[in-house]
């Protein structure tokens, strides 16, 4: 046990000076003690910032190029560089680069120039596409020479040249009689004849260039034609009959002269007869142009069962014995019959087609394809044989009206077509492609190292 006396000896209170220096002395430890507690959860609160930096970042890089193999597209490996003047330089640092400072001091502006380099060499491109009308014969693999066509049992010359195409072909069938044509839609060339009146003189190869392949399957039409009926009303005439105006046959009495007379009207009695007939008993009658009868002085007085004076209009002036007709006209049908043309619509080939639209005509080819072909009360004649040779099958219509219809038949559809288009089965002796005309161009091109690979050399 310790005791002590403050201030026993001296009379001072020791003890609370003691006590006050020691509380100057624990107030700064409490103060350090306070920081510290600050500074360690300020490191605490930046460890969990790094920690959630470290997880954030670990995330984002698995969507980063980095994890991929291309280490300069990392998000968190790039390096900056800067330049004290912009004007002058620019910099850019790579994800190696090492932090630096480096002075540039530049001595001489460079100048413009160029450096071209003429390297290049010439290369062959080889193309094979669906040829066209103006395809030449020697790209579809024909040699130039002379062939030889029969037509009606004699054979006739053709020259083939390097520079003929497929039309200029086609022309030179045509002008010798042989119907051809070349569809460039579906690359299929047809020819009415068959592969033995063809003799390959010069061994051109133009059969097997081709691909012909016989066809018998088609049809012939009558020649189609349209009717069209106008009715048309014009100025009565003296020879225009009383019947097409109207008039009955029977008996008019006449009052004139202080007469009565009766005429005899008949269907086959005419305006001019009527005239004449009054004019020999002193009966001042005319027509003039406009078809306007006039009687003067006279009047009819009992029309009997002709009906005259309505059919005539005639109206008698109360202040005179005069009756003037009303104009008197006649009509006339006048029926046309006309050669159809590619512009006939369906509709107008004749009476009982019934054709309403959204009406269908299957085809098929002499490959066996089918094709549906969709009509309607719009559809032309020239636009449906259009549509046929676009499915493959030979269908043209020619000056005479007729239709030729081969490679293909007509198989159904809710359109009638045979009947419309009056077709009859027809066997035909003629040859057409068995697959689409392609033709191979070879071409020389410059190959410079501007040039693409896909887009120029096709690679």
């Amino acid at each position: 046990m310790t005791i002590s006396f403050s201030g026993l000896a001296s009379g001072l209170d020791t003890s609370s000076w003691v006590e006050s220096l020691v509380a100057l002395k624990q107030a700064k430890i409490d103060t350090l003690e306070e920081e510290k507690e600050t500074v360690l959860l300020s490191k605490e609160t930046l460890d969990n910032i790094k920690s959630f930096f470290t997880s954030f970042r670990s995330m984002i890089e698995k969507v980063t190029d980095a994890q991929f193999g291309v280490a300069s597209m990392d998000l968190f490996a790039q390096n900056l560089a800067t330049s004290s003047n912009l004007d002058v330089l620019t910099a850019s640092a790579t994800t190696d680069a090492e932090e630096a400072v480096y002075n540039v001091q530049v001595n001489e502006l460079a100048t413009n120039s160029a450096a071209n380099s003429n390297y290049c060499y010439m290369t062959t491109i080889v193309q094979t596409t669906t040829a066209r009308s103006d395809s030449k014969l020697i790209n579809l693999g024909v040699k130039a020479g002379r062939i030889g066509v029969t037509v009606d049992g004699v054979e006739r010359g053709i020259e083939l040249t390097d520079n003929d195409t497929i039309q200029t072909f086609v022309e030179k069938l045509n002008a010798i009689g042989v119907s051809a044509s070349y569809n460039e839609l579906t690359g299929v060339f047809f020819v009415d004849i068959d592969k033995n009146d063809i003799n390959d003189i010069d061994n051109t190869g133009i059969s097997d260039a081709f691909h012909f392949e016989g066809v018998n399957e088609g049809y012939t039409s009558d020649s189609l034609e349209i009717s069209s009926t106008d009715t048309v009303f014009s100025a009565a005439t003296e020879d225009t009959l009383l019947s097409a105006l109207g008039v009955k046959d029977g008996v008019v009495t006449i009052h004139a002269n202080d007469s009565d007379y009766l005429i005899n009207i008949t269907s086959t009695t005419t305006l001019g007869d009527f005239i004449d007939e009054l004019q020999k008993r002193n009966i001042d009658i005319k027509l003039d142009a406009d078809g306007i009868l006039t009687i003067n002085d006279a009047r009819i007085t009992d029309e009997g069962t002709t009906n005259i004076i309505e059919a005539l209009g005639l109206n008698s002036d109360i202040y005179s014995n005069t009756q003037i007709s009303g104009d008197l006209s006649h009509k006339t049908t006048i029926t046309q019959t006309t050669t159809a043309t590619s512009d006939t619509l369906l509709k107008d080939l004749g009476d009982g087609i019934n054709i309403t639209d959204g009406q269908t005509v299957i085809i098929k080819n002499s490959s066996n394809e089918y094709t549906t072909i969709t009509v309607g009360t719009t559809t032309t004649l020239g636009e449906l044989l259009s549509d046929m040779t676009n499915a493959g099958v030979y269908a043209a219509l020619n000056k005479d009206g007729t239709i030729e219809i081969s490679g293909g038949t007509i198989t159904g559809g809710t359109f009638d077509a045979i009947s419309a288009l009056k077709l009859t089965a027809e066997p035909y002796t003629a040859m057409t492609t068995g697959k689409p005309l392609t033709e191979t161009v070879q071409k020389a091109e410059l190959v410079t190292l501007e040039t693409r690979l896909v887009d120029d050399l096709k690679v």
